[in-house]
């Protein structure tokens, strides 16, 4: 993008900063939780992660015959049926149960189970990483002077 120059020759440059703390009560909540509870998650695998070393996916189970599209209403992420456990009364769901896990029942689903970790993994916890890392910068330039 190309800054735009004043009439009087000078450049106006705009940064917005945002960040995120959830809370319930005086409890925080950890982002992941909530955005993946909200249908956040990273982009469906890639058709060829899929596929068969030959690129068959006739051999894959029906529902992998072909490759996946953006997930939608009818192509949910793998992570939203967890989700929907917790939240939503058709699937056993409450408010209640909603507030308890925010309130500290996640911590008691094992590491390795943590939905909310691998629904914002890969290609969005690279791109976290990196805008950390500039932001540490930027912060580190408006300290500069102090």
């Amino acid at each position: 993008v190309e800054p735009e120059t004043e009439e009087d020759g000078a450049i106006l440059h705009t940064i917005g900063v945002a960040q995120l703390c959830c809370k319930i009560g005086r409890i925080t909540i950890p982002p992941a939780i909530v955005l993946a509870l909200s249908g956040f998650s990273m982009a469906p695998p890639p058709p060829s992660s899929l596929s068969t070393p030959d690129g068959d996916f006739a051999s894959q189970p029906e529902s992998k015959t072909t490759p996946p599209q953006r997930y939608s209403h009818t192509n949910p992420p793998p992570h939203w049926l967890e989700a929907k456990r917790i939240q939503a009364r058709t699937h056993g769901g409450s408010m209640r149960k909603l507030r308890a896990f925010f309130k500290g029942g996640w911590k008691d689903v094992p590491v390795e189970e943590r939905w909310w970790d691998i629904a914002l993994g890969g290609e969005v916890e690279e791109g976290r990483k990196k805008a950390m890392e500039m932001l540490d910068g930027l912060a580190e330039g408006f300290s500069v002077g102090k």
